[in-house]
């Protein structure tokens, strides 16, 4: 099925333009059997995780905190490299390893912090 979205308004549900030239893409989603055809249709969430033009983690901090951030860059890596061996353009795979997880970002001090006006005298 070709597309009639222009390659503006892609760039723009993408957020940059280096997410647009991503070649390598994790996508989320989940089956929806199709009548019509025999494969099913992967319907899957508006923006995919582009590899290729993800930033790596910088390095910070000690301990496990740290190997961790090296890990998942070491992941990173690692699919981009299976990506690049297994797949040719337009194709996809699962990757049974993988799971996606549902995260809520806790607040941080800052968003609690009540905006403090000082008497400056003036």
């Amino acid at each position: 099925m070709k597309s009639n979205i222009s390659e503006n308004s892609r760039r723009n549900s993408y957020g940059s333009s280096d997410d647009f030239k991503s070649e390598f893409q994790l996508q989320v989603g989940y089956d929806k059997e199709n009548e019509e055809k025999p494969e099913p249709d992967f319907v899957k969430v508006p923006q995919p995780l582009f590899l290729d033009t993800m930033k790596p983690n910088t390095i910070s901090g000690e301990g496990e905190f740290q190997e961790l951030l090296c890990l998942g860059n070491d992941l990173r890596e690692q699919l981009l490299e299976i990506a690049k061996a297994k797949l040719a353009p337009g194709e996809s795979m699962e990757i049974p390893g993988l799971k996606v997880r549902l995260y809520r970002k806790r607040s941080s001090q800052a968003d609690k912090h009540e905006k403090f006006h000082a008497n400056l005298g003036i």
